[in-house]
């Protein structure tokens, strides 16, 4: 009974010591043997297997910071790269966004010069038309009725005929006009200091008449005053001289505008021929638009 006692106190004593060695060998939970791992081995330091798998290495540790410092740095190139692109896409747009401005200003610049022109290729067109159809006058003859060298003693108002020609392709209208018979001492024909004739009033010599294309067109005029013999024989002794001058300004019924000309003529009585004439200083005075 005895021995039984103490062979019964070694097992339990034994069985102690194997449970403790056992809770010493396994006191981290983690490292308790798992189910599926029936054979474990042990390193030289004790260490399983599956523990050694589980614990990182210096090398592996590094190998990981290399590869996240990697994947970092690739990052922060792909947003380095993303941001250029993104400020290259801008200033491309912003330049594009320039130059459509430029291009429109110089657009408007350019539909401004076309409209400049269709205005006067417009204002061309009907200026060439006007000319083509408007009204043109001239003086066809200008002579003096009164026969001075035969009838010397006629004392009556100097009585003038005019023969108005339009050769023209329209009617004309006339706004106002000058007839002005002149006796001076002077060779040259009368004029004020502003090289015009000296017209004398009134200006409204055949005003309102219409003047048709083609046909000649006669009108008369006679000096408001009658001159006395010793005047007339001053006259024909070249000692005064005679001259007439005038204007006439019309327009066409048809222009739009309705642009006014303007014919203008100028003689000297000849007594020699008996006949008014253009003279050198005169001519400066006789012309139509």
């Amino acid at each position: 009974m005895k021995c039984l006692n103490i062979w019964f106190a070694s097992i339990l004593i034994l069985s102690a010591l194997l449970l403790n060695g056992v809770r010493s060998a396994y006191a981290d939970p983690n490292q308790l043997p798992s189910p599926q791992a029936a054979n474990p081995t042990k390193s030289v330091n004790g260490q399983t297997a599956s523990q050694e798998n589980q614990t990182p290495s210096p090398e592996r540790t590094l190998a990981t910071e290399q590869r996240q410092h990697g994947s970092t740095t690739q990052n922060n190139s792909d947003d380095r790269q993303s941001e250029s692109r993104a400020e290259a896409l801008n200033a491309a747009l912003i330049a594009y966004t320039g130059k459509l401005a430029r291009y429109t200003e110089l657009l408007v610049v350019i539909g401004f010069l076309q409209v400049l022109v269709a205005f006067i290729q417009v204002g061309t067109f009907i200026w060439s038309v006007q000319e083509q159809v408007r009204p043109r006058i001239k003086v066809r003859a200008l002579t003096m009725v009164n026969d001075l060298k035969t009838v010397p003693h006629d004392k009556a108002p100097f009585r003038f005929s005019i023969l108005l020609c339009n050769q023209g392709a329209s009617a004309a209208k006339i706004i106002s006009g000058n007839f002005t018979v002149m006796i001076s001492r002077n060779t040259t024909t009368p004029s004020f200091g502003y090289g015009e004739p000296a017209y004398r009033p009134p200006f409204d010599w055949l005003e309102g008449e219409v003047i048709p294309a083609g046909p000649d067109s006669p009108f008369s005029y006679e000096m408001d005053r009658s001159l006395s013999f010793p005047e007339i024989q001053d006259l024909l002794n070249q000692r005064t001289f005679l001259y007439v001058y005038g204007h006439i300004f019309y327009r066409s019924r048809w222009s739009i505008p309705r642009r006014p000309y303007r014919t203008a003529f100028c003689r000297k009585y000849d007594t020699g021929i008996e006949e008014l004439v253009i003279t050198p200083s005169g001519s400066m005075f006789e012309f139509a638009d």
